[in-house]
């Protein structure tokens, strides 16, 4: 059982940070909004 790549390590790292980023950016808008 190889290890993963660094690349896609990093790549599914990324995409973790950027779906928290959007979450977190969506919750401030939502409570700016209201």
């Amino acid at each position: 059982n190889r290890p993963p790549e660094p690349m896609h390590r990093y790549s599914s790292c990324a995409y973790y940070a950027n779906l928290q980023l959007t979450v977190g950016m969506r919750d401030v808008m939502l409570i700016y909004l209201h």
